[in-house]
């Protein structure tokens, strides 16, 4: 019918028009929530422990590389090789000479050992004695500065062999085969125990509210 009402709306007494409906008003219980809250942080993912790997003994020449970039290795492993000829060389000379000097010292502890019985019999005197000790301590002590430089000689040659000195990831590779390294120098970077770890900077104000 003309005039009529729709269902839910109402009409103003004064215009005669439809009225806006009221606002929906909904109850609820209140409770207690956590709001996350995030930090932004920036910066660079670098190894926990870096360790530079370079030769002990310079002069010689690389003749073989065994890793590359991201090859994982353990301690001891082989990683580059020298040359090694000079050196081994070198070995069985000081060789040579401590056998030489441990020969002198062995027939000089003998000599000794004889001059006591000729003194305590009175074939000689104590003069020549003496003689024959003193003898025996300058071929001791020449036996063992052989001995000495036999086990520098030995070290050096074990240098010709880089080892890995820790466990770890190959990070960095400079050596190049055919290459004369000198001591000290750069061949590898090892990453230690393959840990990396991240390295952030935050505002100061910001420090309290980050946990780990």
């Amino acid at each position: 019918k003309p005039g009529a009402l729709k269902p839910g709306k109402t009409q103003n007494a004064a215009t005669g028009q439809d009225a806006k409906p009221a606002l929906t008003v909904t109850t609820v219980q209140p409770e207690t929530k956590t709001w996350s809250d995030q930090i932004i942080a920036t910066g660079t993912v670098q190894a926990w422990q870096e360790s530079i790997i370079g030769p002990e003994i310079g002069g010689l020449r690389l003749t073989e590389v065994m890793v590359n970039v991201g090859d994982q290795v353990k301690k001891g492993t082989l990683l580059a090789r020298f040359s090694d000829e000079m050196a081994q060389n070198t070995v069985l000379q000081q060789q040579a000479a401590f056998d030489y000097a441990k020969a002198r010292f062995a027939e000089a502890q003998l000599n000794l050992k004889r001059s006591r019985q000729l003194k305590s019999q009175g074939f000689i005197s104590e003069q020549d004695a003496q003689k024959f000790a003193t003898n025996a301590q300058i071929a001791e002590a020449q036996m063992k500065l052989a001995e000495a430089k036999l086990e520098a000689e030995r070290i050096k040659y074990s240098y010709t062999k880089v080892l890995a000195h820790d466990d770890g990831v190959i990070s960095s590779r400079t050596a190049t085969v055919g290459t004369v390294m000198q001591n000290g120098s750069e061949m590898f970077r090892l990453i230690r125990k393959g840990k990396m770890e991240w390295r952030a900077e935050l505002p100061e104000q910001l420090l309290q509210q980050v946990r780990i």
